[in-house]
């Protein structure tokens, strides 16, 4: 990439790829309910009474895409904050009030900004501008400060390369896993289902059969590569991209694929919460 090149060419480079690439809404924003098979939960999905729900495209998409581009065309980014402007109603308030198991809790909700600076060739090649945020977390989970700075990168990079959903698909459709029996004859399999062991708990049955001990070890591998990604989500390992691309989002994936997205990115020497598998 040529260092002569203004931060407009650069960016106008990466919206030309992006402009190419498709994205799909794959994240629900509202209430979840539990997902039941033959009377046992299996899971979380989206409650389809929620009027107030709605999909929104996963920060996971939106960064692969855009730091695959940003490193092609030399463009960096830097996020200064959040910061709390008073005088624009920008706030950080700590409401108490009880969850649905009627326990006391203390949610965090918060509305401010980031100072953001876009650099090209060098310090002087920059764009400056102030991009808003919002986000909520109860004082206990305590990740209010990721989840600002992921709200303030969506935001930013939705805006500046123009990136919308397609919405010629069924949100469900998104994160359906692939079974074997879907494979057309003939035609090779993942490599990485070649990996699947017979007499391994999380794949020898379905997850509506796994038991309910294995189903909680899943969720706990699940939890801790959700929390791997809020901890740094500008490097977002290349193991959970390769199956988001498969798979679908996240929280949609079977045990089995929770558990060995797990077991790959220990063994890759991520550094995950300790799940005893």
């Amino acid at each position: 990439m040529s260092d002569t090149l203004t931060i407009f060419k650069r960016i106008d480079g990466a919206y030309a790829e992006l402009a190419s690439m498709s994205f799909v809404k794959d994240k629900w924003v509202g209430k979840w309910i539990d997902a039941r098979e033959d009377g046992k939960i299996v899971g979380k999905t989206p409650d389809p009474t929620d009027k107030n729900g709605y999909y929104v495209i996963s920060i996971q998409q939106i960064l692969s895409a855009v730091q695959k581009v940003h490193a092609k065309w030399g463009i960096k980014v830097f996020f200064e904050g959040p910061y709390y402007d008073a005088s624009n109603s920008e706030k950080r308030l700590t409401i108490s009030h009880k969850d649905r198991y009627g326990n006391d809790v203390q949610t965090i909700i918060a509305n401010g900004h980031y100072d953001v600076r876009i650099i090209g060739s060098g310090e002087d090649d920059c764009i400056a501008m102030r991009v808003q945020c919002e986000a909520k977390d109860t004082v206990a989970n305590d990740k209010l400060g990721n989840k600002l700075l992921t709200n303030a990168m969506r935001c930013l990079y939705r805006s500046l390369y123009s990136i919308d959903g397609d919405d010629s698909k069924d949100p469900e459709e998104v994160g359906a896993e692939i079974e074997a029996s879907d494979i057309p004859s003939g035609e090779a399999p993942n490599p990485r289902e070649t990996k699947r062991m017979t007499n391994d708990p999380f794949f020898s049955k379905p997850d509506a059969q796994v038991e309910e001990a294995n189903l909680a070890k899943a969720e706990q591998c699940r939890k801790a590569i959700m929390d791997l990604i809020e901890s740094d989500p500008f490097n977002i390992p290349g193991i959970i991209t390769e199956y988001s691309t498969q798979y679908g989002k996240i929280d949609t994936w079977g045990a089995g694929i929770a558990v060995r997205v797990y077991k790959e990115l220990k063994a890759e020497g991520h550094n995950l919460k300790e799940v005893a598998l």
